[in-house]
């Protein structure tokens, strides 16, 4: 039997783009796309959130895009706010949390002083709970 044509296509969007699923190339593929007003008002959100937060505006805006569209996405409005900065010192900063680095506008999460960036399993990992 024959693969459909459409089979076929999403195979090769996957092959080409190098996604690691068939799932993901179907989803890109099939989700659809923002509009260029939309994507102009996120860019200009992105920037002035940044700014307004003391970080990277470019860099912040680079991001969050990165970040659309991923299972991360629900983070965006986590590290939009307006405390989300990378304190300086490493005591200031609280176990668990999401910040934005300063310099770049790279989302991390701190855990027991050590900073996890998008990718790395902790970054997502569930906090511990502590039985009482």
């Amino acid at each position: 039997m024959k693969e459909p044509d459409q089979i076929k296509l999403v195979k090769s969007i996957q092959k080409e783009y190098g996604f690691k699923t068939f799932a993901e190339a179907y989803d890109f593929v099939s989700k659809p796309k923002k509009s260029s007003a939309e994507m102009r008002a996120d860019d200009e959100f992105y920037r002035k959130t940044g700014t307004d937060m003391g970080v990277s505006a470019e860099g912040f805006r680079r991001e969050m895009q990165k970040l659309e569209g991923t299972k991360l996405e629900g983070l965006i409005g986590v590290l939009s706010r307006e405390d989300a900065v990378l304190p300086k010192d490493p005591d200031d900063r609280t176990n668990y949390e999401y910040y934005v680095q300063p310099k770049d506008g790279k989302p991390v999460r701190s855990i027991d002083g050590t900073l996890y960036i998008p990718g790395d399993p902790e970054f997502t990992m569930p906090i511990p709970t502590t039985e009482t």
